[in-house]
Parts: structure tokens; sequence; C-alpha cells
């Protein structure tokens, strides 16, 4: 069974997503130190960051992760996204980053092209819409 862990004080993100990914195990940590303890203590196929902290705080939690767990993939999710973060994103090798409003079916469908074992393409789109700013990495 695929193991995801989901970082965040508000449970709504895991109970919103958990029926569209029922065949995994879904565990939620508090907070980005709760979830490295995880994290050391075993393996994930997959982490989504909290919604409320920052790109930047997401990348540098991106680094810690990569330092525990080599390979895991990373979703994230933040209130607010500018191109440059973006591009951050791309070059830390998240396999998504979201920013609110981000919808619940979009992220959930993101997850399970990432469960699907997809390895990193050269392919990227980047989505500019009004103040929204997304990337889709194709993998």
């Amino acid at each position: 069974m695929q193991r995801i862990l989901i970082i965040g004080e508000d449970p709504a993100v895991g109970v919103s997503i958990s029926p569209q990914l029922q065949a995994c195990s879904i565990e939620i940590a508090d907070g980005d130190a709760e979830a490295l303890q995880r994290l050391r203590q075993r393996a994930f196929e997959l982490v989504l960051t909290d919604p409320k902290s920052s790109v930047q705080e997401d990348l540098a939690l991106v680094n810690e992760i990569e330092n525990i767990r080599p390979g895991v993939k990373t979703i994230i999710l933040a209130p607010a996204a500018t191109p440059e973060d973006v591009i951050a994103a791309l070059r830390a090798r998240v396999f998504a980053c979201f920013s609110s409003p981000f919808d619940v079916n979009e992220v959930a469908a993101m997850m399970a092209k990432a469960l699907e074992g997809a390895q990193v393409s050269r392919f990227y789109q980047v989505s500019l819409i009004g103040s929204h700013c997304g990337l889709t990495a194709s993998y």
C-alpha cells in the first residue's frame, strides 16, 4: 500500500482528498517538525505540504525531505505563488505546486499521477491565471 503524508493542522485537506485515494495509507502531520520526524521513521511515496505555508517555506522543507528520504515526491500547496516561486519549485523538482484557491479534485488527480510511479520528464506547463499561479509537471 502506498503511503501519503499530508502536512497541516487543517484536517479539511486530508478529509477531502482521502475518498479519492482510498487505496492509499494517508497520515496527517500537524506541522513540518512532525512530518520530518515521521519521514525519519518510515518511508512515504508522496508528501503534500501545508496549504498555509509559503512556497519559500515549503522549498526549505523539500530540501530537508530530500536529505531524509531522497526521491520522495512532493506537492506544494501554498496560499499564493509568484512566477519566481513556480520557477524555484521547478528547480527543486517538486511534482506539482498549487496556489489558492486550488481545486481538491485537481490536487487529488495530481497526487494519483505522482503515485503512478511516473518519472520526471523535461516538459513542464506553467500557468499564470490572474493572481493564481500553478505548476504542472508532466511525468
